[in-house]
């Protein structure tokens, strides 16, 4: 169960270099505002995993800090490539943000099933608090699933 909370723990953290660079690609929309409420929950999450590890006495592996690490160096990089390879794409700016979007629905429902996963491994173990943290996690994953659909909805919308 600890290396299920350590694979959620790193994919948590991992998410936040990403999810800043496609708030930067997407400035002033509905679309940017829900990505900046998925940021604040992922790093709330990060820590409520990270808090659960500790009360097992366990840390956050050294492989998830560098893969952290590494994940958060590229995404910032990609960041910052991201306008100027936008502006030669022959897509139109809106295929893009669609495309981001699209990304961040698989995401989230990667992070769904890992949180129920870990709550059914947790029940089977007999760990009651790890059960609670990652139902009312998954909850909240699917939450956020279900708002960035509609955004998702909306995106394709305003498409031509």
């Amino acid at each position: 169960m600890v290396r299920h909370l350590n694979e959620i723990h790193e994919r948590e953290r991992a998410a936040v270099p990403e999810i800043k660079a496609q708030i930067t690609a997407t400035p002033g929309s509905d679309y940017g505002e829900e990505l900046r409420r998925y940021l604040e929950e992922t790093r709330r999450h990060s820590a409520l995993v990270d808090e659960r590890l500790h009360a097992l006495g366990h840390e956050a592996g050294t492989r998830g800090r560098l893969a952290s690490l590494v994940n958060g160096a590229m995404a910032r990089a990609d960041a910052r490539l991201l306008t100027p390879l936008d502006l030669i794409r022959p897509r139109h700016a809106d295929d893009r943000v669609l495309e981001r979007a699209r990304h961040v629905a698989a995401v989230q429902a990667s992070n769904i099933a890992g949180y129920r996963t870990l709550e059914r491994l947790a029940a089977a173990a007999g760990d009651p608090d790890t059960e609670a943290l990652a139902a009312g996690l998954g909850e909240q994953e699917q939450q956020t699933f279900d708002r960035i659909l509609g955004k998702l909805q909306n995106l394709a919308d305003t498409l031509e």
